[in-house]
């Protein structure tokens, strides 16, 4: 069986949640929006969900959703970005 099947996931997703979060970690180091590895935890939080847009959306939503009620001192703009992505309809 192969791993995307039993992640049940989409290539494209996957594809878009891994360039999403390593521009965002890689955001978070440049410009740190929380101290110590909060900022990194949140950008995964809020960026790996996506991989599970089209299989399982509510549960990715709430995942992605529980993330942003971190406090962070910055600007997430990935994660932001994301979540709108998150909430395209899909077909």
């Amino acid at each position: 069986m192969r791993l995307l099947d039993r992640l049940h996931t989409t290539p494209l997703d996957v594809a878009l949640a891994a360039a999403f979060l390593v521009v965002g970690l890689a955001q978070a180091v440049a410009f740190p929006i929380a101290d110590g590895a909060v900022g990194e935890l949140f950008v995964v939080g809020t960026t790996l969900p996506l991989a599970w847009r089209r299989t399982r959306p509510i549960e990715s939503t709430l995942v992605m959703a529980a993330f942003f009620l971190v406090p962070v001192e910055g600007f997430p703009v990935l994660g932001f970005l994301v979540l709108i992505l998150q909430s395209l309809p899909l077909r």
